[in-house]
């Protein structure tokens, strides 16, 4: 059996060959350049943040993160039944006044709003309200509202999107691990 490699003697072969490795270099010189533009450019996250005092009392904020290496103007809209539930007067004016509007935030930061109160200010030492002041409202509002899907739109940039958030996703009464998995899991698995 012969093989004919007489092709590889004239140039159209090599010069072929070269065209296609050249268009191939030139994709991937472009594909790493819409991605590192991407990368660069605003992305905006929302999520829920949920604590307890000690323990006590929940609270709950939103947490708009600028995950992208861009600083942006932004707005977002949350629905108005939704603001004009909440109890704490001062968390609802700051909402109202920033609904719908420009806001800026930087690249790799994130901004908070309040949504639901964990102040012990008002609490005893056997971690019972003193009044009800803010317990009353602020339990009616979480019972009305735990597990409310509140839409809320993003616009950034060329960007629009719309999250769905439930209060209730958030809940910190969740245990959390600091320890590697698979070591929680041998522990796991030996105690059985």
């Amino acid at each position: 059996m012969c093989v004919d490699f007489s092709f590889l003697q004239n140039g159209t072969f090599w010069s072929a060959f070269s065209g296609i490795f050249t268009a191939i270099m030139a994709f991937l010189t472009w594909r790493n350049l819409v991605l590192i533009r991407k990368e660069k450019e605003a992305n905006i996250q929302v999520t829920i943040v949920a604590g307890r005092n000690n323990g006590r009392w929940p609270c709950y904020y939103f947490k708009f993160t600028n995950i992208g290496g861009e600083s942006t103007l932004f707005t977002f809209t949350l629905p108005n039944e939704f603001i004009n539930n909440i109890p704490l007067d001062k968390a609802k004016d700051c909402l109202l006044a920033v609904n719908g509007k420009s806001l800026y935030l930087e690249a790799k930061t994130s901004k908070y709003y309040l949504i639901s109160h964990c102040d012990t200010t008002h609490m005893s030492k056997d971690s019972k309200f003193d009044s009800d002041y803010l317990y009353k409202p602020t339990r009616h509002f979480l019972d009305n509202f735990l597990d409310y899907e509140i839409k809320v739109k993003l616009s950034y940039g060329k960007n629009t999107k719309t999250e769905t958030l439930v209060l209730r996703w958030f809940d910190s009464q969740a245990t959390v691990f600091t320890e590697p998995l698979e070591r929680i899991a041998n522990l796991l698995s030996y105690k059985h």
